[in-house]
């Protein structure tokens, strides 16, 4: 009888540990999202309520030590999360896993890499989704195109050198934000009329802050002929 008493006791432990874990985890995730969603604005889900679309992180000094404060803090918490094949969010761990792997790799390699820096991303992920009309769209378009010129001053500062590769390969990304800039949104807002003074000038000002970046990246392609 004692033996059984125990064995229920145990269980009922076991049972509010789990509970517990599960609890645990759910805050943790939420505290994830939550936080990840300021370091990456353009990663967040699509829609009229997320105000964060219309923004950029800027890769300063300062978003730097962010990010590898997130990364430290969520790394160091999620061990905590044991792999055992009753846990009911070990499909989310490994999500979890996966994201600051790649959150790693970038405060890794961002300043030998100039291939991390490019809006183009975000920009074509609204302007290709529907999420919204038009009119909405481009209105975070417009917010989001005032902080370009500052998004690839900060990038070229964070970049210390570039193998040819990666610098070939940024070249040819930079290009295709370009004619984004130049041809596809410029010509879809000629197209519906909402092309204004206002509009273009941030457009330009995207272009050439684009162009610079260019010219920076192809630099280290001259001093490694050299």
């Amino acid at each position: 009888m004692l033996k059984k008493f125990l064995f229920v006791i145990l269980c009922f432990s076991t049972l509010s540990c789990q509970e517990k874990s599960e609890k645990d985890f759910q805050t943790f995730a939420t505290n994830f999202v939550k936080e990840y969603a300021v370091l990456f604005p353009d990663e967040t889900p699509l829609s009229e309520g997320n105000e964060k679309l219309a923004y950029l992180a800027l890769p300063t000094p300062t978003y730097f030590d962010s990010v590898k404060q997130f990364h430290q803090r969520f790394s160091a918490e999620l061990k905590h999360f044991d792999k055992n094949p009753a846990f009911p969010y070990n499909k989310e761990v490994q999500k979890v896993e996966n994201i600051l792997k790649n959150v790693n790799a970038y405060l890794s390699e961002h300043e030998r890499n100039p291939m991390f820096f490019n809006v183009l991303p975000g920009f074509k992920r609204i302007f290709e989704s529907n999420y919204a009309a038009d009119v909405f769209r481009l209105q975070t378009l417009f917010n989001k195109l005032d902080q370009v010129p500052a998004f690839y001053d900060a990038a070229k500062n964070q970049l210390a050198k570039a193998d040819r590769p990666l610098a070939d390969a940024a070249v040819e990304q930079q290009i295709q934000t370009y004619l984004f800039f130049d041809e596809t949104l410029t010509d879809f807002l000629n197209k519906k009329q909402l092309m204004t003074p206002q509009y273009l000038a941030r457009i330009d000002e995207a272009k050439l802050a684009v162009k610079d970046y260019v010219a920076f990246v192809e630099s280290f392609r001259v001093r490694e002929d050299e």
